[in-house]
């Protein structure tokens, strides 16, 4: 089965409302479309998020005139021969981002072949697991009983573990407020995930805040360093009360191997859309579940749930719902994995491959730039 065609598009879609992470604001959600095309027929789709790279080009120019008329399910060599050629410019970055896409829509081509879903590929099993869902962003001018409203309002749903936006805290005393004002609502049972969004310098003036938060039902704190600062996320890991993880957007699967084996996180955050795809994403699920390090993978569900269910490592699975423009994947593709969520749990689809299918009708008004590359 030999790669006839790929196709991208690069896809900007608005947000009512800026996301303040601290660092960073986002106005908008930028995705890479990918589509592979095959001489029998199948066809396997992937969305990114490209954080305003241009992904698409990379994808055409660089991955495509090397990818052109190769055994689409011979996924290993191919990916040996990629990284070969690409020796000078490395698979990191964009190019790993890029890279990523492809190799999704590739083990999603092996899987179809089989008639399966990629997660039995895996060796995994039918189960239900509960579902993170991301509720906690700011949103400008809501008041702050609004805020801890739409916390709540999850738990109501079913949701027993959600994430907390806290990189744009300028004043811990704000964050802790709001989770205290949630716990006085719903009790000690829900747990939070508190996202610093990369954005601390130091840990030893948040030590303070970090005790205040042990007892406040906190599972871990997530990304308050780039994976590449191992040394400060291995003192903080043995200064704080509150688990620690990381590894959010991260494209160099080393610097996770290298967190690992410096003892320096209690949680490991794997993203298989920045770090090279399926395989990469499960080989460091592996190891780090031989160091007994628990796993947690970010958002991507339409990915992330062929890992979860088939490798039997992490306990849960994140997500954004469909009702909020935090994330605005549902607009790109038929049908998000929050439609088969029931009660805060998830259990797994039969549909061949990923299950991710382009809506390219619903895609039109978000499009800003379409490439295609064909074998000759």
């Amino acid at each position: 089965m030999k790669i006839t065609k790929i196709e991208t598009w690069l896809c900007d879609t608005p947000v009512s409302h800026p996301i303040d992470l601290g660092r960073f604001v986002v106005r908008q959600r930028s995705y890479l479309a990918v589509r592979v095309h095959t001489s029998e027929g199948l066809v396997a789709d992937c969305v990114t998020q490209s954080r305003g790279a241009p992904l698409d080009v990379i994808v055409n120019e660089v991955f495509a005139p090397r990818m052109l008329g190769k055994d689409a399910l011979n996924l290993a060599a191919l990916r040996q021969d990629i990284e070969r050629q690409l020796t000078a410019l490395e698979m990191y970055g964009a190019n790993g981002r890029a890279w990523s896409a492809l190799e999704i829509c590739l083990q999603g081509l092996r899987a179809q072949a089989c008639g399966w879903p990629l997660w039995r590929l895996l060796g995994g099993a039918p189960r239900s697991v509960p579902i993170q869902i991301v509720e906690g962003y700011a949103i400008q001018g809501e008041p702050e009983e609004g805020f801890v409203d739409r916390l709540v309002q999850r738990v109501d749903e079913g949701f027993g573990l959600l994430k907390v936006e806290a990189g744009h805290y300028t004043d811990d005393a704000d964050l802790l407020r709001h989770i205290e004002q949630f716990r006085k609502r719903v009790g000690p049972e829900p747990k939070l995930v508190l996202d610093m969004a990369w954005g601390w310098s130091k840990f030893k003036p948040r030590l303070r805040t970090l005790e205040a938060l042990q007892d406040l039902g906190i599972a871990w704190i997530e990304d308050p360093f780039a994976s590449s600062q191992v040394e400060s996320y291995r003192q903080l890991r043995q200064a704080s009360p509150v688990t620690i993880g990381g590894g959010d957007e991260t494209s160099r699967p080393e610097n996770m191997y290298a967190l690992l084996e410096n003892n320096a996180l209690d949680l490991i955050r794997i993203d298989a859309t920045t770090m090279g795809g399926i395989e990469n994403a499960r080989a460091l699920s592996v190891e780090a579940a031989r160091r007994n390090i628990e796993v947690a993978y970010h958002v991507h569900p339409e990915v992330h749930e062929h890992l979860v269910f088939g490798l039997g490592i992490a306990g849960h699975l994140e997500l954004f719902a469909t009702d909020r423009e935090f994330d605005r994947l549902h607009d790109l593709v038929k049908g998000v994995t929050y439609d088969r969520v029931r009660k805060g749990h998830l259990e797994p689809s039969e549909e061949p491959g990923t299950g991710l299918v382009l809506d390219l009708e619903k895609m039109a008004p978000f499009i800003k730039r379409h490439l295609s590359a064909s074998a000759d």
